[in-house]
């Protein structure tokens, strides 16, 4: 076994690494191309309008279903007969 292993640990060190820690530079900030967040921007805004189209479609849908079911219905009865009218001239029909 190492000696240093069952040494006991002093605060001293611990009380420099926090010091050196916060005094430390902080390191630059990356530097991202352009073209790179364009892409990744475009496909957050692709991502999301799937989906947002999606969900209202979805909502669009339920909300227009028994609107469209009775339309249906209405279409499917029968005509009503127009009335019949007498008449002995061609030039009397509209």
């Amino acid at each position: 076994m190492l000696p240093e292993l069952h040494a006991p640990v002093s605060e001293a060190p611990l009380q420099s690494v926090h010091a050196n820690v916060a005094t430390a530079a902080a390191p630059e900030a990356a530097v991202i191309p352009q073209q790179v967040v364009d892409e990744i921007v475009d496909r957050v805004v692709e991502q999301v309008t799937a989906r947002l189209s999606e969900t209202l479609l979805g909502e669009l849908a339920r909300r227009l279903a028994p609107e469209v079911a009775e339309l249906v219905k209405a279409q499917q009865a029968p005509a009503r007969p127009a009335p019949l009218r007498v008449t002995e001239s061609l030039l009397d029909i509209d």
